[in-house]
């Protein structure tokens, strides 16, 4: 959760339609987007962050995520949200 947003890592379906049963441990195939809702857990906004990640936080008093990403090595990036 960060200030203004409750932030998933999903796959958007409509751009990303793989099956999650064929992936594996295979990193290259995690889904790039995050999902934003409001606090009423309405869907704001779907955000690419452009590579595969794995991991996300956020930081509670601003809105800014953490992932844990490929890139094609493993990376730790910060999106300002």
């Amino acid at each position: 959760m960060s200030k203004d947003y409750i932030i998933t890592l999903e796959r958007d379906r409509d751009r990303d339609p793989i099956d999650e049963s064929t992936v594996g441990r295979d990193v290259s195939k995690c889904p790039h987007t995050v999902f934003l809702y409001d606090y009423d857990g309405n869907l704001v906004k779907i955000v690419d962050l452009g590579i595969p990640v794995m991991r996300i936080a956020a930081d509670c008093q601003a809105n800014v995520l953490y992932a844990i990403g490929a890139d094609p090595d493993y990376v730790l990036v910060k999106y300002e949200l």
